[in-house]
């Protein structure tokens, strides 16, 4: 397949059949491997899968790329566990950007969105965003966070410009 047509998924907490979670992303690009090639870069360890889980894809043109980050059980080191993922990202698998045309990235993470947002800026890659959670606002109405809170103010600043640099929303 040539470059021109490749995908480039990242997305911290993708899942396939044998995990808990959604799969639309798989079953999305399932479909859309018909014509072009996707490689899918994810966390070894989140909360939305089983630690000896495997993913498993049946299909020649999705390629799965697992990224061993730290295991988390509290808000602090799952941070530092995205953190982490987005340090290896931009720097072990960056010859990826390289040599895709396309980037996808969704929210509501949106720091390893605004992570792939800025290589895709970068690398000069089109960036497309999936927008399926409206962040920062959702801290104000689920976790009653006030607009000044400077975590509000961070995730705010990050989703500005992922929208501003993302070429399609």
């Amino acid at each position: 397949m040539t470059t021109s047509k490749n995908i480039l998924f990242i997305h911290f907490y993708f899942t396939s059949q044998n995990c808990f979670g959604n799969t639309r992303h798989l079953d999305y690009f399932n479909y859309l491997s018909n014509k072009k090639k996707i490689t899918i870069v994810t966390s070894k360890n989140n909360h939305l899968r089983n630690i000896n889980s495997k993913l498993s894809i049946n299909n020649k043109n999705l390629e799965i790329i697992e990224i061993n980050n730290i295991s988390y059980n509290n808000k602090l080191f799952r941070l530092i566990s995205i953190l982490q993922f987005c340090l290896i990202l931009s720097t072990k698998y960056l010859f990826l950007f390289k040599k895709n045309k396309y980037i996808f990235s969704t929210t509501p993470d949106l720091i390893v969105s605004f992570f792939s947002t800025y290589l895709a800026k970068t690398f000069k890659i089109i960036n497309i965003l999936e927008v399926r959670d409206v962040w920062p606002e959702t801290l104000i109405t689920h976790k009653n966070i006030s607009k000044i809170n400077p975590i509000y103010l961070i995730f705010l600043y990050l989703e500005i410009y992922i929208y501003k640099n993302s070429r399609v929303i």
